[in-house]
């Protein structure tokens, strides 16, 4: 029985010795030129945001996990951040594209669906997404039913929002693209535009908005989804210089804004803003005072004049002032 006891004891101590040597190596071969205490305060960060001792880490360090870890490391040594900040900014995201399946799962009644996300969740918590992509896309292949196309949409979404998560930016598009040719996901058009927005894919991203206007059918909220859709084309054509366009439907925006919301609603304040930065680029600097001084107004009878959005139309007042009282124009 002791002999027992001995050879438990000498398993788990090899076992523990060669998970702190995978770890370690790992770091090492991340972090070239790290001193010992730098390496021991890495593995702490890691080990803590894992929610994993190192043991169990062995198990799950396979090669999606290994150069997830890498591009953590190398991603604080590159930009000198703290490190604890990029890791709690990456759980943040990784709970995100958790409670997105957990929102899916809320009344669902498609029992294999309802497994393929478990299983997902799982994979996704083990940072095993290989597995992920493989369980959402065995439910994808799954088309003999209708009534199951809608859920093989929120399968793809979730898909393409873990790619954008790892920016994964090429793989992001193309499962996009694979996604938009299905009509079951026109719901999804307005949210995989802003993917592609936010990756800078300009041109995309305002074809998806343009095939939402022409075939969207929610009759309940179209005006103001179509709203979002007039301000989400003006953001990306001031992106792209094309700050006429980007006036024209910042206009349209504004007319069902008000419309909707009255005169002094927040969502016309940001409106009012952004019409602003578009005449500050065009180098219209009165009528970029005279529509911050609408969104001015707004924030400071709904959000107060300590509230950020104000004060940044504030700074931003004061920097377009400065522009014209060197021309003369205002004092």
């Amino acid at each position: 029985m002791k002999k027992f006891f001995i050879i438990l004891f000498l398993l788990f101590f090899i076992n523990e010795l060669f998970a702190k040597s995978a770890v370690d190596n790992l770091i090492k071969e991340s972090c070239k030129g790290c001193k010992q205490k730098k390496i021991y305060d890495i593995k702490r960060e890691i080990l803590n945001f894992l929610s994993h001792n190192e043991r169990t880490i062995n198990k799950i360090l396979n090669r999606e996990l290994k150069n997830y870890l890498k591009y953590l490391i190398k991603k604080s040594l590159y930009k000198k951040e703290n490190l604890k900040k990029i890791l709690a900014y990456e759980k943040l995201k990784r709970e995100k594209l958790l409670n997105k399946i957990r929102e899916m799962e809320k009344g669902n009644r498609d029992k294999n669906f309802i497994i393929a996300l478990n299983r997902a969740k799982r994979a996704l918590q083990n940072f095993d997404y290989k597995s992920y992509h493989k369980y959402l896309e065995d439910y994808i292949n799954r088309k003999e039913h209708l009534i199951i196309l809608n859920n093989i949409a929120k399968a793809k979404y979730l898909k393409v929002n873990e790619y954008y998560n790892r920016n994964l930016f090429n793989k992001t598009k193309k499962e996009i693209q694979n996604s938009i040719l299905d009509r079951v996901t026109n719901r999804y058009l307005l949210k995989y535009g802003k993917i592609l927005y936010k990756i800078a894919d300009y041109d995309s991203a305002l074809n998806l908005y343009f095939r939402y206007l022409e075939t969207e059918t929610d009759i309940k909220n179209r005006r103001l989804k179509k709203a979002s859709t007039y301000n989400n084309i003006g953001l990306i054509y001031a992106k792209k210089g094309e700050y006429k366009k980007a006036l024209n439907y910042y206009f349209k925006d504004l007319n069902i804004a008000i419309s909707n919301y009255g005169e002094y609603h927040q969502e016309v304040a940001i409106t009012y803003n952004n019409i602003a930065m578009v005449y500050y680029k065009m180098k219209k600097y009165e009528e970029a005072i005279e529509y911050l001084k609408k969104a001015l107004f707004i924030y400071e009878i709904t959000l107060g004049e300590n509230h950020k959005n104000t004060i940044g139309v504030i700074k931003a007042f004061d920097i377009i002032s400065n522009k014209l009282v060197g021309k003369g124009k205002y004092e």
